[in-house]
């Protein structure tokens, strides 16, 4: 059976444990992960259901599987994501501090699938040029959400959560821009002998170092228009299995400067300025790390799943990457300069194949 065989296979085992007729499926558009979301029809109403490739043991913590994967694998913390029993308790958790998250209905770890209440199809991204006022008041919400979560971070130092041993530090932002490296070569092949890769790969190491919290702080870690649905009038919060320790502004950085969306400068000063503390001499390092990562990530998509939809993304990441140029430490980053320019050019001209 193909995956997708597979997973309606164990959809219809876990209805039959449910007590549930399940009418019909809708397979909706997925993330860049391997996880299938699936709309479940039934005479009660609707639920998803998160498909994970494997099963997993509900019996094991998030932290005790990390722990037990990494003495197999000592680099396991640089790839570590979208693992369904940090989902499990990165759900309880912000429901616990008060972040609205999809509720879990049922787990069934033998296949792999986690039942979720549905919360639709509205993300922020969708209605983004709806109402102005509107749309202003529910950024405002996702900021007051990223206090809460970081508010948070000293209760965590006493739970045996994963969230905890899991950080964005020098090591694990410098790793995630060698995605960007690895495929920079099949978006651009002219490119491949025009620079130095030991001298970009030191440029980078000083953007991750300055990047990387003095003081870490509970970050969702992929905090954009994308993971941010409306329901019922009310702002919830998904994708949110990645949490862990980071700079106080990344998560800020993430919502204000995301490539899904375009904001004008005085829409993101506008914003910022509510939260006193996110001046753009301390966000500007993060700011441009996670937008070269995102890069990364979306040249990989129209790389390797020739996911053309992605293009847009990555020119407004360049272009809001281009407004650091001027920025002292991009001046002292030549390569990485001369890489956005030569990507944001690639992006006008591309043709699929």
């Amino acid at each position: 059976m193909t995956p997708a065989e597979h997973q309606v296979t164990g959809i219809r085992i876990a209805a039959q444990r449910l007590n549930c007729s399940v009418e019909s499926m809708e397979f909706l558009t997925g993330d860049v992960s391997h996880r299938r979301y699936i709309r479940l029809h039934s005479d009660s109403g609707t639920r998803i259901a998160c498909c994970y490739p494997e099963p997993f043991n509900l019996a094991e913590s998030a932290s005790g599987r990390f722990r037990r994967l990494r003495s197999e694998d000592s680099g396991i913390h640089l790839t570590w994501a979208s693992d369904p029993l940090a989902f499990i308790e990165s759900t309880e958790w912000f429901s616990r501090i008060g972040i609205p998250v999809p509720e879990i209905y049922d787990v069934y770890d033998d296949l792999g699938i986690v039942i979720l209440q549905d919360i639709g199809d509205v993300s922020l991204q969708s209605i983004i040029h709806s109402n102005a006022d509107e749309i202003e008041s529910y950024y405002l919400t996702a900021l007051s959400y990223i206090d809460r979560i970081q508010e948070s971070s000293h209760r965590i130092n006493h739970r045996d959560m994963l969230a905890r041993l899991l950080k964005l530090d020098a090591e694990k932002l410098g790793d995630e821009l060698e995605l960007l490296l690895r495929g920079i070569g099949s978006f651009i092949p002219e490119i491949r002998d025009k620079f130095d890769e030991s001298e970009l790969r030191t440029e980078w190491r000083m953007l991750a170092e300055l990047a990387a919290p003095e003081t870490p702080v509970l970050c969702h870690r992929d905090y954009h228009a994308r993971n941010l649905y409306i329901f019922k009038n009310t702002l919830f919060v998904i994708d949110h299995q990645d949490l862990r320790m980071g700079h106080f502004g990344y998560d800020c950085a993430s919502l204000l400067y995301d490539p899904y969306v375009s904001f004008t400068c005085d829409q993101r000063d506008r914003l910022r300025d509510t939260r006193g503390s996110y001046s753009m001499d301390r966000l500007a390092p993060v700011i441009i790390q996670r937008l070269l990562k995102a890069v990364g990530t979306y040249i990989n998509e129209v790389n390797m799943r020739r996911n053309v939809g992605f293009l847009r993304s990555i020119s407004t990441a360049t272009g809001d990457i281009k407004k650091f140029f001027d920025n002292d430490m991009m001046v002292g980053m030549p390569i990485t300069v001369y890489l956005v320019d030569a990507i944001h050019e690639r992006v006008i001209t591309f043709k699929p194949e």
